[in-house]
């Protein structure tokens, strides 16, 4: 009896030591969104994909109107709740203090071991800047793995990786983790480092406000060729799968067409943001589908 007594209290407590775990289980960010009905974005400046006025602080960019319009196709409600820099991503997700990333992330393996992309949005090429003055790597990208060659990075950020992997004898000159997106290209200009990495897209403003201080390195193909994605948790798998659906809804529908003609049309450079090929041909509506539509009305 005794034993039997023993055996029914440890039963009970295994019991209740359970449901405590279950109820303990964090919360993910796909059951937080669909409760809520708010998708919490997470973001970084840059041109011409999200934008704040500085003067409104109201908020513009190919991925804010496309991320609106997404939660339009979801029946959510979308927040830019906070900036935040680009070397913090991966933990900000995890913590839950976003539910998705939503400036465009380059989808690299080294942020893949702790997050999960859309399928891409656009891809956008990485280029080398330099000195305004500096022509030693022009068609000759090569020349930069050198050890008398430094080149400015972001600890375990796109720029490191691209040094590490691509330029290993060079010298690397690491920026401090929390600061603006322009730094690495201040540190070239100002001569802390020789060169560095970054997409085109940062060129324009910055040579507005540093006329003629860098260049873009010509090379006969760029750099590297990156997918501009929205980014969550390595664990959200949920949520990744109702976004790439939003996503291709949006690029079948023609929004990102659309968007990205609109900015174009403002002024600013989207040329770079290359397009996503669909798993389909619109020649043949063009040519054979409509010819059947013709010849069926007659």
């Amino acid at each position: 009896m005794k034993h039997l007594k023993y055996h029914s209290i440890l039963a009970f407590m295994v019991l209740i030591s359970f449901f405590y775990s279950i109820e303990a289980k964090a919360e993910s960010a796909y059951d937080r969104v669909i409760r809520t009905g708010t998708i919490q974005c997470s973001y970084g400046i840059w041109e011409p994909a999200v934008m704040r006025d500085p003067n409104t602080g109201e908020m513009s960019g190919v991925f804010y109107e496309l991320m609106q319009e997404i939660g339009k196709s979801l029946n959510l409600e979308v927040k830019f709740s906070h900036e935040i820099d680009w070397s913090l991503i991966s933990e900000d997700l995890k913590n839950g203090k976003s539910d998705v990333h939503c400036a465009g992330v380059w989808a690299t393996p080294a942020r893949g071991r702790t997050m999960a992309f859309t399928d891409p949005i656009t891809f956008l090429p990485s280029v080398a800047f330099v000195r305004a003055d500096d022509k030693r790597f022009d068609f000759n990208i090569d020349a930069a793995n050198s050890s008398d060659i430094s080149i400015a990075i972001i600890d375990d950020d796109v720029s490191e990786e691209i040094a590490t992997r691509d330029f290993p004898m060079a010298k690397r000159v690491s920026r401090a983790q929390i600061g603006a997106v322009e730094d690495l290209i201040f540190m070239v200009m100002s001569g802390k480092a020789d060169i560095t990495f970054d997409g085109p897209n940062r060129f324009g403003p910055f040579n507005a406000t540093n006329p003629d201080k860098v260049r873009m390195v010509p090379t006969q193909k760029p750099v590297r060729i990156f997918p501009n994605t929205f980014a969550v948790d390595i664990h959200e798998n949920e949520l990744q799968n109702m976004l790439n659906t939003a996503l291709h809804q949006m690029q079948d529908n023609g929004t990102v067409d659309r968007l990205l003609k609109k900015y174009q049309s403002k002024g600013y450079d989207t040329g770079f943001l290359l397009p996503v090929s669909r798993p389909y041909d619109w020649t043949k509506w063009n040519s054979e589908m409509n010819k059947g539509i013709i010849d069926i009305k007659q």
